[in-house]
């Protein structure tokens, strides 16, 4: 497959972690408007952990604005798509690096930026993935990283190109669903 891979290990999080409770008040009652967004980021953010890209997209296109939860998960589960043509016919990276445009920064981005620093292995680390860890030593850069991506699955970068890639994308999901769950009514945290 040409899609940018989803990792074992993060679809099986989604299963074990124990979102059932959560999911189950998120979804018990009617949802008044300003509760109706979180409820369709934590939805959007389960769909997106287990595959369900078109599931994900119905959720976080009406949602998706600058600095926005759906806008973030709009950009992951574009990138995901990697080079596939996609919606207004452009690739799942191309579509990625607008989605990243629209959402501007992100609180989760400092977060990223330090899992994807901690997730490179001295002495054993490619040189494209140096070359990376260069550019967001002091700030995430996520259309860097959907560079990189690409390049690790469209131009034959080596295979620890990809599996950095993979690990950086499953510690990034990780996050924002913890925040975005975090977020929710449900989850116990007011937004803010």
């Amino acid at each position: 497959s040409t899609r940018m891979p989803m990792p074992e290990p993060q679809r099986a999080s989604v299963r074990r972690q124990p979102h059932t409770s959560c999911c189950t008040r998120l979804f018990a009652e009617s949802a008044t408007p300003e509760e109706q967004p979180h409820r369709r980021a934590v939805l959007a953010s389960v769909w997106l952990g287990l595959g369900m890209l078109d599931e994900c997209h119905s959720l976080v296109q009406p949602e998706s604005y600058a600095g926005s939860d759906a806008a973030y998960l709009h950009a992951l589960l574009h990138r995901r798509e990697g080079p596939h043509v996609g919606e207004v016919s452009m690739t799942g990276f191309d579509n990625a690096r607008y989605w990243f445009g629209v959402l501007g920064g992100h609180s989760l981005f400092p977060h990223v930026r330090d899992a994807a620093l901690a997730l490179a292995r001295p002495g054993a680390t490619p040189l494209a993935v140096e070359r990376f860890l260069d550019e967001i030593r002091t700030e995430w850069d996520p259309i860097a990283f959907c560079a990189l991506c690409e390049a690790a699955l469209c131009e034959a970068e080596d295979a620890s190109t990809s599996a950095y890639c993979v690990a950086v994308q499953e510690a990034e999901w990780t996050a924002l669903h913890a925040a975005i769950l975090a977020r929710s009514p449900a989850g116990g945290a007011s937004d803010g």
